[in-house]
């Protein structure tokens, strides 16, 4: 059980869908969090309430994001892996 991610990861083309869609992903959940932060310091001093519809875009982003990731990737590695 240890040794199989090492192997899938030795596949080039795994590894680089593994990373993209990691790292596509991490940003769109990142992203809100510093939003929030910087919304509801001056000048915007957004309530919670207006922080929450203007993270609410990105979440709509990243849910469709990962979606696309997940029917791309799945035929690529299929190709790739063969």
């Amino acid at each position: 059980m240890l040794v199989v991610p090492a192997v899938i990861l030795l596949n080039v083309g795994a590894r680089d869908i593994v990373l993209v869609s990691g790292i596509d992903l991490a940003w769109y959940v990142c992203m809100p969090i510093v939003m929030s932060v910087h919304l509801s310091a001056l000048p915007c001093r957004f309530t919670a309430a207006g922080v929450e519809y203007t993270s609410s875009t990105p979440l709509l982003g990243g849910s469709l994001v990962s979606l696309l990731i997940t029917l791309v990737s799945d035929h690529k590695l299929q190709w790739t892996v063969g």
